[in-house]
């Protein structure tokens, strides 16, 4: 839970870096806005929220925010909630889930083949057994890829989210 709670304040406190001047980050504040603005053209009805940081798509019954930005650290975060009747609760349909989140949404910066064959080889860890769920995956370009699942009600989350 630590690794998952560090990830995402890093991607809070890259968000709140925003008001600092782009000449002091690490990361280029106007092409992450960019970046979120051709994907909200490229998903028709989806809107930009958070200053410009935070893009929500609907899918039916389900709901896809997708948060880019950063100063020092570029975080992304793509959380997935659903109605939807189909059971995430196992590592294989919740990694699968989680894969395609992360080759429609992450695929800049993580290599979705690298991403498969770990989880295939079994090589992820649990950080947390229930609410939430929470796994660790170890990738070479980044320091790890965390996946949480978890259920707020009728809604099923899953939530996958790294640094840079």
């Amino acid at each position: 839970m630590k690794v998952f709670l560090i990830a995402l304040f890093m991607v809070t406190l890259g968000l709140h870096h925003a008001a600092i001047a782009d000449d002091d980050c690490q990361f280029d504040q106007q092409d992450q806005i960019e970046v979120l603005r051709k994907l909200q053209a490229k998903y028709k009805g989806s809107t930009l929220a958070e200053g410009e940081r935070e893009l929500t798509i609907n899918r039916g019954n389900s709901v896809i925010r997708f948060q880019r930005g950063g100063c020092e650290h570029l975080g992304i975060t793509i959380k997935y909630q659903t109605t939807e009747k189909k059971d995430y609760r196992t590592k294989d349909a919740l990694f699968s889930k989680a894969g395609e989140l992360l080759e429609e949404f992450g695929q800049e910066f993580i290599g979705i083949a690298e991403f498969k064959d770990l989880i295939k080889q079994g090589s992820f860890r649990l950080l947390q057994e229930k609410d939430p769920v929470i796994y660790s995956i170890e990738l070479k370009r980044l320091s790890s890829v965390e996946v949480m699942y978890s259920e707020e009600g009728g809604t099923k989350v899953i939530e996958v989210g790294y640094y840079l």
